[in-house]
């Protein structure tokens, strides 16, 4: 089975209001998978997300300038309020100017997971449709690793970290894309596969 991968891709790369991003999403996945759950899901309070996601990086970073950013996505361990749904690794060994991903596996310094309130929520909703494997994959290849690059872009972009640094985001066991690069000149949002 083909996920639209590069179509979520796309999506996360545009800078367009989250919630436009999210109906995005809910267009992709009616187009490859005929399901009343793209409909039912709920739209996230995407600023809430993107401001406690903007929070967890900045004490994630403290007084670090990392080069390498791994935001590894997590669908097993959500719970209300102890769980989480991202993971963090900086790395010094990252080349920003190059998309390349050999350093998410020399040996990152892990920080405190973090609960994406509206990635879980999301989570919730296409869950109880309870889909066989492998169309359960739909839902997490569209809107969890698409809605999770939307916020953590958008949390990037309001912190707006100074230094060259490569963020990449994706299933912790699985298919990982780059996000976005950092740079005095700004962040550019990058949204391709890995």
């Amino acid at each position: 089975m083909k996920y639209p991968l590069d179509e979520v891709f796309a999506c996360v790369r545009q800078t367009v209001p989250p919630a436009t991003a999210f109906n995005s999403l809910r267009d992709i996945g009616r187009a490859h998978f005929k399901s009343e759950l793209w409909d039912a899901v709920p739209l996230p309070d995407s600023e809430a997300d993107i401001a406690a996601a903007a929070d967890w990086l900045k004490k994630s970073f403290a007084d670090e300038c990392p080069t390498g950013v791994y935001l590894g996505l997590d669908t097993n361990n959500q719970e209300e309020e102890w769980g989480h749904n991202v993971e963090i690794g900086l790395s010094d060994s990252a080349d920003s100017s190059r998309l390349d991903m050999e350093w998410i596996f020399e040996g990152l310094d892990y920080g405190d997971n973090h609960l994406i309130r509206g990635l879980y929520e999301v989570y919730q909703a296409y869950a109880a449709f309870e889909l066989d494997h492998p169309e359960s994959l739909f839902p997490d290849y569209i809107f969890f690793l698409g809605y999770s690059g939307i916020v953590l872009a958008g949390a990037v972009e309001r912190i707006r970290p100074k230094w060259d640094s490569l963020f990449v985001w994706g299933f912790h066991d699985g298919d990982m894309g780059y996000l976005v690069r950092t740079s005095e000149r700004g962040v550019e949002r990058v949204g391709q596969s890995g």
